[in-house]
């Protein structure tokens, strides 16, 4: 797998009554994918020793274990909680060469000995895969199961892009095929979309001809090329539940290089039912909109947002759609060509010029971020909070709640990789992405792909660890405003820290937030170090603002648990209480530490020492982020000095 002389140490993160060995483990090989472009990328020369850790819903261990060399075709023995697996291969001097993280597996559907691929590269850094079967400027691309679907597209002199092919992360390879598209008259797939439909789906709607195709990448294939109704190109899209598909805006007909045709923008939007093929009319937008990017909300709504008016101008406003009651709001940003949206329920969006401002979760404005990637960059959402950017030149990592950008540039591929425009970012199921396609600087489009390796945190990392003295770990945070988020730089005897500021309301929840990226955790210990001028909430399980667990502290009012399903907020009546004591959130030289520790046992919480909060017996809480959040009047304030949590 790497060097010959390389060996392998696994490090179990295994329960502690389970152990490394015995019957509770399973066997597998860990197979290094070696891509056709580069085999050599991400399996240096000095290896050494590599270390594999088993990552899962389970407490880490300490033990570690000798095993066979990886390159001789070794075995691991895993955990059978175990969920992915991370490697770190270590060079001379134990200086880390390279890592890799597998897609999330379950031992269950794994045979005794099963092989699992993995692709490592140099940290923070590039591998070159593919190449793909064809050149492709604007090319359509959607993740889906674990490959990429990569379609149309412009080709060499301005044409269009035919076929669609398939990256597969287990060979590092594109794959033709074969399939005859829609797309067919000269212009081919320009104007089209492309999307994924979370359950296997992709969808490709519109462009020159009124037309979609389902794909299907169970099998690999396309269904038949279905009416949609009337035309509709240079529209965004974005899924809705229950396998409908919103389209917003574009136009109705193409001029002969495929730009919208003079007097043809559209206001209106359309909803595709993908099981019974019906399309029916949405709420109009306010006004008509092409080339305009649509992000859907964690409440069901959607942004749509970017783009250019019907006279060909920036359109310099977005606006929320209420799809089940036809509803719209304006919401006051910039123009837009790129977003990602984020853990915290906020979207990051990124103009053509690579300036950046965050919508919040349910604002009717957004927060300037500031200049954040180069002309045509993309914008990818990373597993660790961040925000991948690249295009233009520049490849770099964005914080959103300051908007700090880490520059990639001396990092291995990076000139490479960033040397385009007009291509795809694709964010794949191990947390690394896919850069494929795009035009270089003399506007010729490309033939090549690039491989971007994040650092290993993720869904079943085994914890998070937050200090505000070093920016990096503080950039696993991401508030849903940063307007409200303020990290202040040490002062005196006062640490680095967050200043989380409430927004008021009469609500029992958190008016605002800050979510700490990477793990999931169902069953956590979680503690705090915070000092409160009202009232502060623990939040756990959270999977979006619209599903999520709060522990409500304020000093001299009993504790209580919210639980907020999708968007109703619910009062936990099963709990026993206790007045929080005075002084128990902390002061302004005096921070306290409140915590909550949820396990077979049912949930417990904790300030200043003092029990506040008992909830017994098996206690449900969904698998989902953690973080703090701020209650009170308007402007009231919570200090964060620190979060850590733990399986």
């Amino acid at each position: 797998m790497y060097h010959a002389t390389a060996r392998v140490m696994v490090l179990c993160a295994c329960a502690a009554a389970v152990g490394c060995e015995g019957g509770e483990t399973a066997v597998v090989t860990l197979s290094r994918v070696t891509p056709p472009a580069d085999e050599a990328c991400g399996a240096p020369a000095d290896a050494g020793s590599v270390i594999v850790t088993a990552l899962g819903e389970h407490p880490p261990s300490a033990d570690t274990a000798l095993a066979p060399e990886l390159a001789a075709g070794g075995t691991l023995a895993i955990p059978r909680t175990t969920r992915a697996l991370a490697v770190e291969v270590l060079g001379a001097g134990g200086a880390l060469r390279a890592v890799g993280r597998t897609a999330p597996f379950s031992v269950a559907d794994l045979s005794d000995g099963a092989s699992i691929p993995i692709v490592t590269a140099p940290p923070q850094a590039f591998c070159q895969v593919g190449p793909p079967q064809a050149a492709r400027s604007e090319p359509l691309a959607a993740a889906a199961a674990d490959g990429v679907l990569v379609a149309g597209g412009r080709a060499e002199g301005g044409g269009a892009a035919g076929g669609a092919e398939w990256y597969d992360p287990a060979s590092g390879a594109f794959e033709d095929l074969g399939e005859t598209l829609y797309g067919g008259s000269d212009l081919g797939l320009v104007g089209a979309t492309m999307t994924a439909m979370g359950d296997g789906r992709v969808v490709i709607a519109g462009g020159a001809e009124p037309a979609y195709q389902i794909f299907r990448s169970q099998d690999r294939r396309f269904g038949p090329a279905l009416f949609l109704g009337s035309g509709r190109a240079h529209h965004a899209a974005a899924r809705l539940s229950g396998g409908q598909l919103l389209l917003a805006g574009g136009c109705e007909s193409l001029d002969t290089d495929g730009a919208c045709a003079s007097g043809s923008a559209l206001a209106s939007t359309a909803i595709l039912d993908l099981d019974d093929g019906a399309i029916a009319p949405g709420p109009p937008l306010s006004a008509p909109r092409t080339n305009a990017v649509a992000i859907r909300e964690p409440g069901g709504g959607v942004v749509v947002l970017g783009g250019e008016t019907d006279e060909g101008e920036p359109a310099h406003a977005a606006e929320r759609l209420d799809v089940e009651s036809g509803r719209w709001e304006t919401v006051d940003i910039g123009s837009a060509a790129r977003a990602a949206p984020l853990v915290s329920g906020s979207v990051l969006a990124i103009d053509e010029g690579g300036a950046a401002a965050l919508v919040p979760y349910g604002a009717s404005d957004a927060a300037e971020v500031g200049q954040v990637a180069g002309s045509g960059a993309s914008a990818t959402a990373l597993d660790t909070g961040r925000v991948f950017v690249i295009g233009g030149g520049e490849a770099g990592l964005v914080a959103a709640a300051t908007g700090r950008r880490a520059n990639l540039g001396e990092q291995v591929g990076a000139a490479q990789a960033a040397g385009r425009r007009g291509h795809a970012s694709i964010r794949l199921r191990d947390g690394s992405v896919l850069i494929v396609g795009g035009e270089d600087e003399r506007g010729a489009p490309r033939a090549d792909a690039w491989l971007f390796r994040p650092e290993l945190t993720g869904p079943y990392t085994s914890g998070a660890s937050i200090a505000y003295e070093t920016r990096d770990l503080a950039e696993q945070v991401v508030p849903r405003d940063p307007r409200q988020a303020e990290i202040r730089d040490r002062v005196g005897q006062t640490p680095a820290h967050l200043q989380l500021a409430s927004s008021g309301g009469e609500g029992d929840v958190a008016s605002e937030w800050v979510i700490v990226a990477g793990p999931r955790f169902s069953a956590p210990r979680v503690e705090a170090r915070v000092s409160a001028e009202e009232a502060v909430a623990l939040i756990v399980g959270y999977r979006d603002p619209e599903h999520r667990l709060e522990i409500a502290l304020r000093e001299g009012e009993p504790a209580a648990l919210w639980r907020v399903d999708a968007g109703r907020v619910r009062w936990e009546d099963a709990c026993a209480a206790d007045p929080v004591p005075t002084g128990a959130l902390g002061g302004i030289d005096a921070p306290a530490t409140i915590s909550v520790d949820i396990g077979e046992d049912g949930l417990r919480a904790r300030a200043s020492g003092e029990d506040v909060l008992a909830c017994g017996g098996v206690f449900e809480v969904p698998a989902g982020h953690v973080g703090v959040g701020a209650r009170g009047g308007e402007g009231a304030a919570v200090r964060v000095d620190s979060i850590r949590a733990e399986r």
